[in-house]
């Protein structure tokens, strides 16, 4: 099986992107798959499905041995021979790595079988978080190009990561996409899982098919302490109020996307 891995965070980084590559050396060790990576060169969150319209799409390339480990480039071409993973950087956004992926960067070793989107720094669950995802959003456009994908995220709790706990989730990831791909329900094109980073994770942790919370939030930009016409403003910085979204699940039913998330439970 041919997997193109892509996300919406870009190449392994401790800060931006700690979880990227305990899943490439989870896939590596538990299964046969024929991996090739496109990622964005920088971080991209929060971009949905979205090209960069007029916007030429450059491609550099890394390699990594293990993780956390130094990393070998960028180079401007691959380089045949290197020693390690091969990381194709992509100047664009992740609808346009998993497109470009897809169609352009890897046809010497066949057609793709399966886009894995992620993992995701912090879970996608909840209207909210899926429709603004730029890691849903790479999904979204493998599933335009008639491409089975799996956007997965990885809720936490605390940014104090336990590599035990990121290690079984990548174990889980594996697993359970394996587990999708070999039972594809028709006419699903893609599917959305969130896996909580929690103590209590194990191999036996519930799995949950379920449904998305339909919420909703208010403004997500806030007026600087430095304007000082509050009536008609010319500047605004991005303020998401996360807390609304988290008061959302709290006050939802049972067995939604964010409440089965909240309470330990894979999504």
């Amino acid at each position: 099986m041919h997997v193109l891995l892509t996300n919406d965070d870009g190449p392994p980084s401790q800060e931006e992107s700690p979880y990227v590559q305990y899943l490439v050396e989870a896939i590596q060790k538990y299964t046969n798959w024929d991996l090739s990576i496109a990622v964005p060169s920088s971080q991209k969150s929060w971009i949905g499905k979205a090209h960069l319209v007029g916007h030429n799409v450059t491609a550099s390339y890394i390699y990594t041995n293990e993780i956390n480990g130094p990393i070998d480039g960028p180079f401007d071409a691959p380089q045949p021979g290197k020693q390690g993973t091969e990381w194709t950087l992509l100047d664009g956004t992740p609808a346009s790595c998993a497109n470009i992926g897809i169609h352009h960067l890897y046809k010497d070793k066949g057609p793709i079988d399966l886009v894995i989107s992620g993992p995701n720094y912090g879970r996608n669950s909840t209207a909210l978080y899926i429709m603004s995802s730029g890691t849903v959003g790479a999904s979204m456009e493998a599933a335009l190009c008639g491409v089975k994908s799996v956007s997965i995220s990885y809720g936490f709790d605390s940014r104090m990561h336990d590599p035990i706990q990121i290690a079984q989730a990548a174990k889980t990831s594996v697993r359970l996409t394996q587990y999708l791909y070999d039972n594809w329900q028709e006419p699903t094109q893609l599917y959305s899982v969130n896996i909580p980073l929690c103590e209590s994770l194990s191999d036996d942790t519930k799995i949950v098919y379920t449904h998305i919370l339909e919420n909703t939030w208010g403004a997500a930009f806030a007026v600087p302490p430095d304007v000082h016409d509050k009536e008609r403003p010319s500047k605004f910085m991005w303020r998401p109020n996360y807390a609304s979204v988290d008061q959302s699940v709290k006050d939802s039913y049972p067995g939604n996307d964010g409440w089965v998330v909240s309470n330990g439970e894979i999504r």
